[in-house]
């Protein structure tokens, strides 16, 4: 997305904010879906923020970060705010793992897939801090940069990379243990079938 188009956006040009809309729609949505971990949630997140960001263009500096960042600092802001107001906890966070494709929310059946598959990346997932997640959410599923994540987080450039490294460290702990767990059931047979 071009600078160009921001400014006729700030004229009231229709075109270019539907195009900035639909430019960042799902790249929001997505965001604002791995953080809340509900897809209401993270639709109304993501109006909240797109309304806002497209009203607010004048607060919008390009010498200061790409369109895209200013986009995900919002989104990060706002979902923190929802988080805090609603004590959201980290309900089907695991339907995240995998988005990184043009649809931004599956089709309920490939969400049922991917939960199936995914239960003990959701369970290691939900056992991170809420800074861990943010971070970890930014590099892996938006794939932004240690000094984009800096930018959006409003963090130091090792900040932002010790705050990934942290979540990769309690993601590889956490599917660790729940290994651990399986083996040791299966172990002592308490989990076989047809056994009561």
């Amino acid at each position: 997305m071009s600078d160009d188009e921001v400014l006729r956006a700030r004229t009231g040009d229709e075109a270019a904010l539907r195009g900035l809309y639909e430019s960042y729609r799902p790249r929001v949505l997505r965001l604002a879906f791995g953080l809340l971990g509900d897809a209401d949630e993270a639709e109304d997140a993501m109006q909240d923020v797109m309304v806002y960001a497209l009203t607010h263009l004048d607060r919008y500096d390009s010498d200061r970060a790409a369109f895209g960042t200013w986009l995900h600092t919002i989104t990060v802001s706002r979902c923190r705010d929802r988080l805090r107001r609603r004590h959201l906890g980290l309900r089907r966070l695991a339907e995240w793992v995998g988005l990184r494709r043009a649809d931004p929310l599956p089709s309920i059946d490939e969400r049922a897939e991917r939960l199936d598959a995914a239960d003990s990346v959701g369970a290691a997932l939900g056992s991170l801090t809420d800074i861990q997640r943010e971070a970890i959410l930014l590099r892996e599923v938006e794939g932004l940069s240690f000094r984009e994540i800096g930018d959006v987080l409003g963090v130091p450039l090792r900040t932002a990379q010790t705050r990934v490294a942290s979540a990769h460290e309690a993601l590889r702990r956490g599917l660790a243990g729940q290994g651990a767990r399986s083996h040791g059931a299966r172990a002592d047979g308490s989990t076989q079938r047809g056994e009561t």
